[in-house]
């Protein structure tokens, strides 16, 4: 199905990789740099399965709607990594925290991949509509994990801001901006309006 939300999505997909792949090609001896690439591949993957969500026929539509929702869990973990580590290079922390922050991520990817723990059911509600996504009480987990990642993430990258000078409080002033304004919109299209039945932003 190529309407024209998808082709917004696609050229999103490409620019968002193009993006990555320059980053990554200008800088691939430094920390950052991979990270932010990183980053940008799970926020490429999590278009992409949105893409072939949208597209899927019915008897896939759960496979894809998990991925859908595996997807993002790595773009709050490695934002958050991103904010210990810019624009330093190195961590302010001791090293068993990176450890806690990608064994939270992979301890959700497994829930959320456990059927029935929360999704449950993809409807398909006609022509022109978006599908729509049974969730269960699971998803508060979901909510809480992604909100607090990307919250304190931002918290770190704000902080840093304040106390930096010069060309890194520059840059740390447009990492913040930039993943405010899109993460704040994705809060509300996609993490809240779903949970409450409304998928026409999704």
């Amino acid at each position: 199905m190529l309407d024209t939300i998808n082709v917004l999505l696609i050229i999103t997909a490409l620019v968002n990789l193009s993006l990555g792949a320059l980053i990554y090609f200008h800088g691939r001896n430094k920390r950052n740099n991979i990270i932010y690439s990183l980053n940008i591949v799970g926020i490429t993957s999590w278009v992409l399965a949105m893409i072939i969500f949208r597209s899927s026929p019915p008897e896939y539509d759960l496979f894809w709607c998990t991925l859908l929702y595996i997807t993002p869990t790595f773009i709050a973990s490695s934002l958050l990594y991103l904010s210990y580590i810019f624009p330093t290079q190195q961590a302010d922390y001791k090293h068993w925290k990176t450890f806690l922050i990608f064994f939270i991520n992979a301890l959700l990817i497994v829930a959320i991949a456990y059927p029935g723990f929360m999704i449950t059911d993809v409807i398909v509600r006609g022509v022109g509509m978006e599908k729509e996504i049974v969730f269960t009480q699971a998803y508060w987990f979901y909510f809480l994990y992604t909100a607090g990642f990307f919250t304190y993430g931002f918290i770190r990258l704000y902080n840093k801001y304040r106390k930096s000078v010069g060309l890194e409080r520059v840059q740390t002033l447009y990492l913040y901006i930039g993943y405010s304004l899109a993460a704040n919109l994705a809060f509300a299209t996609n993490l809240i309006m779903p949970w409450i039945g409304y998928f026409f932003l999704n």
